[in-house]
């Protein structure tokens, strides 16, 4: 090859050089020193310095007419060193101190011009220390004595099932110019190579992770500042490998490329060496519960008011840890706005059902439990703080004549302005539906009751209940019941007529269990999640049209060694491009839970992988779609107290 070439030529000019019979300086006899026949043509050179590293050898056909200048008196170098030409082309100089003619005389500081070598390499009868290349070129090995990158030397590498076309670079004449090997990612320079009697000089060789048997380094690449998908492909194409990935937020860096990396930029490392990036991640924990907050804890229920501040209840948390009411602004700045601290005369645990009237400032919402019966509460909250319980939700029957429910869940603002929501109980255990006026519009009813009317109605509803203008009804799931008893979607009117639309268990691969109600999409279908059935029994996402007419758009993937994904409880959120946004409370790379998307085409992705600790939230419950188009969501553990956060995720 043409760098076999160069350093046969380079050889060639150093006896050349002390064939030259110039000037000869007293006595030299000097031990292992370099020595020309003229007899042979050859120069021995037993010390030859190419950068740092030493090497012996042998060259044959040098002349007379080489020699530039040949100087007198002792010599002035230490050893000999080789000049390369301006440029890398033309003749470089070899400079002798001193070398020793057929024994007897020493010539001192002899200059030797290097010339481009001849198509046909001089021969090199003898060379230690450099590399060797064996084997044929279609599939030869190269034997690196070391290679460095940046400061650091790596020996003995052996690079295999090398070819022809691995060599990038034409090899260069003249002798080499640099030190030694250099990895230069992903192209490996080589000053010297021995091939059988040739040496060839200057050569760069393509190197794959496939050719290395023994390490070798390599240069750390920048990365920072790629997005995931560049940084992956720098950091393999130098032949490392990609080691943790930390997802942090950043006010700066845009969302998937690198915040910082390690080991940094420049770092000469070992080839397959791990690199460790931080990523701008998505989400950000907005607002952390606990202790500095009235020890709320466990933040469920979550909305959007129009003044853009976020609202919602905890489920713990106050004084009796009977649950809270809270506000957060986008800004992350968070107050307590209400504790259930009287589970009599207030009610406790709010998960679910939070609204405002926007006019006033008022807040109503349900209890789980308490109450004067102990059943549940319909509240109110004025904007001063002040909370009245407006209706006591007795889990018998009234003094109307209802069997009423308890539990009451999934509050909705009717067309008549009245609220509307399901509870569990009810005449026969399965749940009702009930309409209650807005205070002093009249009194409350059971406007539906589960079960009674047909052996395939659902039972125990769950989830909010879902008010479609356009349709004139109320559309909710339940958990149970059903053909198959394993859960329903219903509709309601607001008279109290009501229809199972679809049943789930419908085939080997169905949802069961729906939880977390239903969502409207801008196609004007309905969309839901199930807490089993799918292909691996670990709950999917349906799509629903208002015919009754079910698909299974995705079905859950449990991770192996962690929990399966577990649809929460929350009610998926829809943007206005419809898309569909949903939380699973265990799942993701970590197994603390995940948000994920639906396209409009069916198309499922992780938007967003929680992991454990305080630096992230944990355990999502649920997300919903920002004005600004960003999603903030609910989760039960995580934050800086590890008792539950608001998180934002951008997109």
């Amino acid at each position: 090859m043409n760098r076999l070439n160069s350093l046969t030529l380079r050889q060639s000019v150093r006896p050349l050089l002390a064939t030259l019979f110039l000037l000869a300086c007293a006595d030299g006899a000097h031990a292992a020193s370099d020595a020309y026949s003229t007899s042979t043509q050859t120069l021995t050179i037993p010390s030859l310095a190419i950068g740092t590293a030493t090497y012996s050898l042998s060259i044959t056909g040098i002349t007379l007419a080489d020699v530039v200048s040949v100087g007198t008196g002792t010599p002035n170098g230490t050893g000999d060193t080789y000049t390369p030409p301006p440029g890398g082309s033309g003749a470089g100089t070899l400079f002798i101190p001193s070398v020793v003619v057929n024994g007897g005389k020493t010539y001192n500081n002899v200059t030797v011009r290097v010339q481009p070598p001849p198509a046909t390499s001089i021969n090199i009868t003898s060379l230690t220390g450099v590399d060797v290349l064996t084997g044929p070129l279609t599939d030869f090995t190269l034997q690196s004595a070391s290679v460095q990158v940046g400061s650091a030397i790596f020996v003995d590498v052996t690079l295999v099932h090398l070819t022809v076309s691995d060599v990038v670079t034409p090899p260069q004449g003249g002798l080499p110019n640099y030190v030694r090997d250099q990895y230069f990612a992903p192209n490996l320079y080589v000053p010297v190579v021995f091939a059988g009697n040739h040496v060839y000089t200057n050569v760069v060789i393509a190197v794959g992770k496939s050719n290395i048997t023994t390490p070798v380094g390599a240069d750390v690449p920048n990365v920072v500042g790629l997005s995931q998908t560049a940084a992956t492909a720098a950091i393999t194409g130098s032949l490392l490998q990609l080691g943790a990935l930390t997802y942090q937020s950043s006010a700066t860096v845009p969302v998937g490329e690198v915040i910082s990396q390690s080991p940094a930029a420049g770092t000469a490392v070992v080839v397959g060496t791990p690199i460790s990036l931080v990523i701008s991640s998505p989400e950000s924990v907005l607002y952390s519960f606990g202790p500095n907050n009235g020890a709320t804890v466990e933040p469920y229920y979550l909305f959007q008011a129009p003044d853009g501040n976020l609202y919602g209840t905890t489920v713990g948390g106050s004084v009796l840890n009977n649950g809270t009411i809270f506000k957060v602004a986008l800004n992350g700045t968070g107050s307590l706005l209400y504790s259930f601290s009287n589970p009599v005369t207030s009610g406790k645990y709010g998960p679910d059902g939070l609204l405002l009237d926007s006019a006033t400032g008022t807040f109503f919402g349900v209890t789980s439990g308490g109450g004067r019966f102990g059943g549940g509460t319909l509240f109110q909250l004025t904007p001063g703080g002040t909370e009245t319980v407006v209706y006591d939700f007795e889990g018998q029957i009234d003094n109307l004549g209802y069997y009423e429910g308890i539990d009451p869940a999934g509050l909705v603002l009717g067309p008549d302005g009245a609220f509307y929501g399901a509870t569990a109980g009810g005449n026969g255990g399965s749940g009702t539906i009930f309409r209650i006026p807005t205070p002093g519009n009249g009194l409350g009813s059971v406007l539906y009751t589960f079960g009674l009317t047909s052996s395939v109605d659902g039972s125990n509803p769950a989830g909010n209940l879902l008010w479609d203008s356009k349709l004139g009804n109320f559309y909710g799931t339940t958990y149970h019941g059903g053909k198959n008893g394993t859960g329903t979607v219903y509709q309601i009117s607001p008279s109290g007529v009501e229809s199972v639309l679809y049943s789930f268990g419908t085939g080997s691969t169905d949802g069961q269990q729906p939880v977390g109600g239903l969502v409207l999409a801008p196609n004007g279908n309905f969309y839901g999640m199930t807490y089993y059935g799918g292909v691996n029994n670990t709950g999917t996402v349906y799509e629903l049209t208002p015919a009754g007419v079910e698909t299974v758009l995705y079905s859950f993937v449990a991770q192996i060694g962690s929990n399966p994904p577990t649809p929460t409880g929350g009610t998926l959120a829809v943007d206005s491009s419809g898309n569909i946004y949903g939380a699973t409370e265990y799942g993701g790379t970590a197994g603390n839970g995940s948000v994920f998307r639906i396209t409009p085409s069916g198309v499922y992705s992780t938007v967003y992988s929680f992991s454990p600790g305080v630096n992230d939230a944990s355990l999502p419950h649920q997300v919903i779609v920002g004005a600004d188009g960003n999603l903030y969501g609910t989760a039960f553990l995580g934050g800086v107290n590890n008792t539950g956060a608001i998180f934002k995720i951008r997109l």
